[in-house]
């Protein structure tokens, strides 16, 4: 079978969303199918470097903040013409599944949408990007969901009861993972996302000015911009009057040694502002790290997961939970919440209609 999987961006752009991708292809791969990728055109990209067609359009956007590029037609074009068995469009409002709506209905083989939250759901300048969406819900044979208790869920419940879908993420498997324990006293706190307003770091920096405890804050990101400087300037300022706060930035490091931060780690603060089903979560659990997140996608879903993770629900109380964390305890891997029980069912999907 022939696939083809549209997604806003790819390898060599990193994030939780390229993972995901990159983790399916492999799987489908393994299981006899072709796949085939459409993504926004990277000029740092080496085509030769992937086993699998790649192909590239200069576009960018979606319907209601605007469509941009000199590729759109273009694109829309390849979608009607090309013919593969099934088409996955992974996330709704960005450019790869948005220009697909007008066409749809044209486009061959069973349509798979992957809707990843529906984060605008509630933006009153997306109602009628949703109510065009409802309209179009019948086109796709099979919609996948990552919990019940997000947004795009109940949403697309009410327009489509069959073949909707519920695939839970998972995380790294850290058993080859060994680290020595920390025998300093001070907490040893972890952020891993890229450096934007939406991962709101600033928080967890001004936070950290009422933390009682002698701490280290390890932030691992992979693109830098001025969102990150701000950041890093604010925490120099605030090391300059304390010498019991350390923070500490690692740009773009490998695989393995981020596994290593989960497992040496006393606590994970994440604050992202608006998630589906945020990966580092995931790898929390798995790693057996302990966590404080906002109520956003499935984290409240997670917090069950792991003993001792909260979810804090003001500025206040994320300072109170980090003051009054019990950091000698850690869980230990969870192995039934890794990829590898996972990922294989998106492929069980597909092999349905054989």
């Amino acid at each position: 079978m022939k696939i083809l999987i549209c997604v806003e961006f790819y390898n060599p752009s990193k994030g939780g969303v390229q993972y995901h991708n990159e983790l399916i292809i492999q799987n489908l791969t393994k299981n006899n199918f072709v796949v085939e990728l459409a993504t926004t055109y990277d000029k740092d990209r080496k085509l030769k470097n992937f086993n699998y067609p790649i192909h590239q359009f200069n576009c960018s956007g979606n319907i209601v903040a605007g469509l941009n590029g000199k590729d759109v037609k273009k694109y829309q074009n390849f979608l009607i013409k090309s013919k593969y068995d099934f088409v996955i469009f992974y996330a709704a409002q960005q450019w790869t599944f948005d220009l697909a709506l007008p066409i749809i209905h044209l486009i061959k083989g069973k349509k798979i949408f992957i809707p990843c939250g529906f984060s605008k759901l509630k933006n009153i300048f997306y109602y009628l990007y949703y109510f065009i969406l409802k309209n179009k819900i019948s086109y796709f044979s099979d919609i996948i969901c990552f919990s019940k208790i997000t947004p795009d869920y109940s949403f697309i419940q009410k327009y489509k009861n069959k073949n909707l879908h519920v695939i839970h993420n998972a995380g790294e498997n850290f058993n080859d993972i060994h680290v020595k324990k920390n025998k300093k006293n001070y907490l040893r706190i972890l952020n891993v996302a890229n450096f934007t307003f939406l991962k709101n770091q600033i928080l967890i920096i001004l936070c950290s000015i009422f933390i009682k405890k002698k701490f280290k804050i390890y932030f691992i990101y992979s693109k830098k911009n001025y969102y990150y400087y701000i950041c890093r300037y604010l925490s120099k300022f605030i090391e300059f009057f304390s010498k019991k706060k350390k923070y500490l930035f690692f740009f773009n490091i490998k695989k393995t040694k981020i596994k290593k931060f989960y497992k040496g780690s006393d606590l994970f603060v994440f604050t992202s502002l608006t998630e589906c089903s945020p990966l580092v979560i995931h790898d929390c659990i798995t790693a057996g790290l302990k966590f404080i997140a906002p109520d956003v996608g499935d984290c409240s879903e997670l917090v069950k997961k792991t003993k001792g993770s909260y979810i804090y629900k003001s500025f206040v109380n994320l300072i109170f939970l980090i003051n009054n964390f019990k950091y000698n305890y850690r869980k230990k891997n969870n192995n039934n919440f890794t990829w590898e029980q996972t990922i294989y069912k998106y492929a069980k999907i597909l092999q349905s209609y054989k």
